[in-house]
């Protein structure tokens, strides 16, 4: 059964109309731009709305669109010299921004239940390492810290190895290797304190080169002073 357009007496009739045909707000979808939806509104009822009601469709939804604040991304370019043969990032959804909370720990190992993200390797620790989302302190600016949560294998961040729970800042743009792994992360700086996201790219060609890199620190996660040599343990897998 078709709706009766509304009788003409004036705009606010129109407004009225035009409530009763869309849905409330809440069954929207917060990503409907301003032209899908009044292309969508012309082509449905061509007749029916006027033009203010159109124009203050569209202002609405493009002043919608610009107070949604952008994501910090971190861009995660992947390596192994046997992936082609072994698969060991199958589980990576590569070229997609992936949208995580802010307070999540995420976690890169070969344990699907405890991690994020998974390497399908015998050779990867359960939990390789976690990478730690926050804001500096008295600014606006986002970082990352990355900690080792492997008790078998140092994490090496540009020239600095960490021992497990070690952490550290990551800089902007640095290379992460532990085995054969090679993993460049590059900061895409955004707004959002409540996501980020995090994009994976597969290299074909090594992406590791001698460079000379300042030294930092790591900052031990516990009360234990930092080893340069840790002794290797087994993990109680």
């Amino acid at each position: 059964m078709l709706i009766s357009p509304p009788s003409r007496r004036g705009e606010e009739k129109q407004d009225v109309y035009y409530r009763k045909i869309l849905p409330p707000n809440g069954n929207r979808k917060r990503e409907l731009s301003a032209a899908l939806l009044t292309g969508a509104l012309v082509e449905a009822y061509p007749t029916q709305l006027s033009e203010p009601v159109l124009q203050r469709t569209a202002m609405s939804s493009f002043e919608t669109a610009d107070t949604e604040e952008k994501a910090t991304c971190l861009q995660i370019t992947v390596y192994h010299p046997r992936q082609e043969e072994l698969q060991v990032f199958r589980d990576f959804n590569f070229c997609q921004e992936q949208q995580l909370r802010a307070d999540d720990l995420v976690k890169f190992g070969r344990d699907c239940n405890s991690c994020h993200f998974n390497f399908f390797d015998a050779r990867v620790s359960r939990i390789q390492f976690a990478l730690q989302f926050f804001r500096h302190f008295n600014s606006s600016e986002f970082g990352f810290e990355i900690k080792n949560l492997s008790k078998r294998a140092k994490l090496i961040v540009d020239n600095i190895e960490l021992g497990y729970l070690n952490k550290v800042e990551l800089p902007e743009t640095c290379m992460i290797r532990f085995g054969d792994y090679q993993m460049l992360m590059q900061k895409h700086e955004g707004q959002s304190e409540d996501y980020f996201d995090i994009c994976f790219e597969l290299a074909r060609k090594s992406l590791w080169h001698e460079q000379n890199l300042s030294v930092r620190v790591p900052i031990p996660d516990t009360n234990i002073s930092y080893a340069v040599s840790p002794v290797e343990m087994d993990e109680n897998e």
